[in-house]
């Protein structure tokens, strides 16, 4: 059994705070190679502000790719990738591999040559997007992350990249 020593603000109320400690709540973003942080200004109990800041974070030498295919729906340098392969140690990333698979197969399942301007290819790409931030997200550190529209798609000879 597991004991807390902090003392009890009230019954559902949580715990109380050890005089001195700040928790501050943090927020990265990163967009391409550029990191954004973002902070809270203000008291602990009652935040005033958000502050965006630029991070100086190193540039990742790695860039991840998040395109469906036939072959597969993450690049890197042009060739399949595995996240549980590149990222062996990192469970967190390996969670993701049964979304990304089921975003594939809904594509190669639905996704008729045919009758390619009646897929729903808004809702597709919003699906997309947020599994590419996610990724993003875990790996803030070490990749960098873009989303790309699929060839099939007709608006991809517009705007072949869509913005994390």
């Amino acid at each position: 059994m597991q004991s807390n020593n902090q003392a009890r603000v009230g019954y559902g109320q949580g715990w109380a705070r050890p005089a001195g400690v700040v928790e501050s709540k943090v927020v990265r973003v990163r967009t391409g190679f550029s990191v954004s942080r973002g902070e809270f200004i203000g008291g602990s109990d009652q935040a005033r502000a958000f502050v965006w800041k630029d991070e100086d974070a190193p540039r990742p030498m790695r860039e991840i790719v998040v395109r469906v295919g036939r072959n597969g729906s993450l690049w890197e340098g042009g060739t399949p990738l595995d996240l549980k392969i590149a990222f062996p140690q990192r469970k967190d990333v390996a969670r993701l591999v049964p979304s990304f698979a089921d975003w594939q197969r809904f594509f190669e399942k639905q996704a008729d040559a045919g009758r390619l301007n009646r897929f729903w290819w808004g809702r597709f790409h919003e699906d997309g997007v947020r599994l590419a931030r996610r990724l993003q997200a875990q790996l803030i550190d070490d990749v960098v992350v873009r989303y790309e529209r699929p060839t099939e798609d007709p608006a991809a000879a517009l705007s072949p990249e869509i913005e994390l």
